[in-house]
């Protein structure tokens, strides 16, 4: 469903609302579903891909950088290893303990997104943990911008397997897992 303001009738009914918001996602992809066919790329697959994009990219520029660091790992058949996969594991499981009788009702301090602590990404049993499945999760974790649809599309040429964000949001690539824990000292610590 294609995030944006739209303007309903107050009669309008919930099917009509979401077949409306379905045709203006369906409408934004079909803009780059020749792009994904020409490079064998389910629509599934990219609207995943840049859900994942849209979590964990700092900037617009780091799009096509992280997704051709993410097209690089799959090819390996390497552990995506997606902080923002788990808290969307955590937050769906946590989300759907506050569900009852079809009502939500959940304290003031929940966060779906929450910080996840040392050690935690690797214990959390979900076909979203990409700690833990060497794929692409079952499902998007969140709606993607345009943006990073296109970058699904136009993935930068890069030979790194590894990224973080300094604190100022820049990114930072490594080809190894060892010049990734150098960068970890130097950007992180």
């Amino acid at each position: 469903l294609w995030p944006d303001t739209y303007l309903f009738n107050t009669d309008a009914d919930p099917s009509q609302i979401a077949n409306r918001l379905e045709n203006e996602f369906n409408a934004k992809l079909g803009e780059l579903k020749a792009d994904f066919k020409t490079k064998n790329i389910s629509p599934q697959t990219a609207v995943i891909m840049a859900s994942l994009i849209e979590r964990e990219s700092g900037s617009e520029e780091d799009k096509s950088i992280i997704v051709g660091i993410l097209w690089n790992r799959l090819k390996k058949k390497m552990k995506l290893e997606i902080d923002a996969t788990v808290q969307y594991a955590i937050g769906t499981s946590e989300f759907s303990k506050y569900t009852i009788n079809n009502k939500i009702t959940y304290p003031e301090d929940f966060s779906f997104w929450s910080p996840l602590g040392a050690g935690i990404v690797r214990t959390i049993d979900s076909p979203y943990n990409t700690y833990k499945i060497k794929a692409l999760p079952v499902g998007p974790i969140c709606s993607p911008s345009i943006d990073s649809i296109r970058a699904v599309a136009n993935p930068t040429e890069i030979d790194a397997l590894y990224y973080l964000h300094s604190p100022d949001k820049q990114i930072h690539t490594a080809k190894t897992y060892k010049e990734h824990q150098e960068n970890i000292v130097k950007y992180l610590q």
